[in-house]
């Protein structure tokens, strides 16, 4: 089941296991979107790539953990997603879901998780286990309260 307060995507029922994309600035391409979009700068709070990529990990094994099984990580190319966003009349600043299950969808996707020996999916070009992999399951974002 997704996390609690989350909306089932289009298509499935509670108790069915969800399978996803996360979608995912790889580095440079990290720093072009939050110059572009400011808002994700706050929504980050401009943490390095490194951070950001861990958290994305984070996250994937928190909603895991909720029932929500993530197959991939769909990287964003800011000029493709521009353009994808315009072509779908999409605000970049909100389709990133989207954007990752038309990814998906296309097969252009990092699956996810890796085995641990293998090379974290991040692009750091160390192994998972010693990358991304030890990092613990945790929302990207901290609720409000």
């Amino acid at each position: 089941m997704p996390p609690t307060g989350a909306p089932l995507p289009p298509g499935s029922h509670a108790g069915e296991e969800i399978a996803i994309a996360l979608s995912w600035f790889p580095a440079g391409e990290y720093e072009r979107a939050l110059d572009r979009w400011p808002e994700l700068a706050a929504d980050w709070a401009q943490v390095p790539h490194i951070d950001y990529c861990r958290r994305l990990d984070g996250h994937a094994k928190w909603l895991h953990a909720h029932g929500v099984r993530v197959r991939a990580v769909a990287p964003i190319l800011v000029e493709d997603y521009a353009a994808w966003c315009a072509e779908h009349d999409e605000d970049p600043e909100d389709a990133r879901a989207a954007y990752a299950a038309d990814r998906m969808a296309a097969g252009d996707v990092i699956p996810w998780p890796p085995a641990r020996n293998e090379p974290c999916w991040c692009g750091s070009q160390h192994k998972y286990k010693k990358c991304c992999g030890p990092v613990p399951a945790g929302p990207m974002h901290e609720p409000e309260t």
